[in-house]
């Protein structure tokens, strides 16, 4: 694979509760980075703020930093959103992209509690090195799920000295598509999963309440493969071990297969 020798570094962040960084790599240099979330299996948590000071790609060689302008993102409040957070030019090949974390807070019933952020970054390793010759995309999932860790049982009343949250990033990439939706009727916030025909990871979001921007029950994937899908809804998805999350143990109240690219999708309820 050729080698390009000048970098340009568009950061931005996303949140749909399924986590993603986007790069876009094309043979222009540009490099485009999107975050957004996943499911978080606590009904309380009302904000999870997290103050990101610098992203930077790192290689044996050396770093390249992207941004060192902090940012302060809410991961609950950002679903479905994108905003562009830096632009930078640069040289080399990069093994691994790093997302410096100053300090991150949970809002649980209106009360504000510090969350330990593991080794104060978010950190992505390469499977290849981050090499630009053509036109493709690379995803990174930020999964809450299993990335916001509770000591104990779950007690919204006694957060302090529980939170803990080390980041699990998976990836995806190549050419990819939005998977826009609504559920209906829509009677709480449900969650959304599309469970991959192949054996990678399983994006997951949740249905909007109605406001400016999105009708009652909207659901939106930014950034899927193409391929295969099955799209399940659920609405019992909170468990007493907050520790333990797994989507594949769930029951759904509605399951549908998707092709991706899609239409619009309309999921009905009974």
């Amino acid at each position: 694979m050729k080698r390009m020798y000048l970098l340009s570094l568009v950061v931005l962040l996303a949140l749909l509760v399924s986590g993603c960084f986007l790069f876009p790599l094309a043979r222009s240099g540009s490099l485009s980075v999107y975050l957004t979330d996943a499911v978080a299996n606590i009904d309380d948590l009302e904000r999870l703020d997290v103050q990101i000071d610098a992203v930077i790609l790192k290689s044996d060689d050396g770093i390249l930093v992207v941004t060192d302008e902090s940012t302060v993102v809410n991961i609950l409040d950002l679903v479905g959103e994108e905003i562009t957070l830096a632009t930078v030019d640069g040289t080399g090949v990069y093994d691994q992209l790093q997302f410096d974390v100053s300090q991150a807070t949970a809002t649980v019933l209106g009360k504000e509690y510090p969350v330990e952020v593991s080794s104060n970054s978010f950190k992505y390793n390469f499977k290849e090195p981050l090499e630009f010759s053509e036109d493709t995309t690379l995803v990174l999932d930020f999964d809450l799920s299993k990335s916001l860790k509770v000591q104990g049982r779950w007690d919204p009343e006694n957060v302090v000295g529980k939170l803990h949250m080390t980041p699990i990033l998976s990836a995806r990439h190549g050419k990819l598509y939005d998977v826009e939706g609504k559920v209906t009727p829509h009677a709480t916030q449900l969650l959304v999963a599309l469970f991959p025909e192949e054996d990678s990871e399983i994006l997951t979001t949740f249905t909007h309440h109605e406001n400016a921007k999105w009708d009652e029950g909207e659901f939106r994937f930014p950034k899927v493969e193409s391929g295969e899908y099955i799209l399940k809804v659920f609405d019992d998805y909170y468990t007493d071990d907050a520790t333990d999350f797994d989507i594949t143990t769930l029951t759904p109240i509605a399951t549908q297969s998707v092709t991706v690219p899609t239409d619009y999708i309309t999921i009905e309820l009974e």
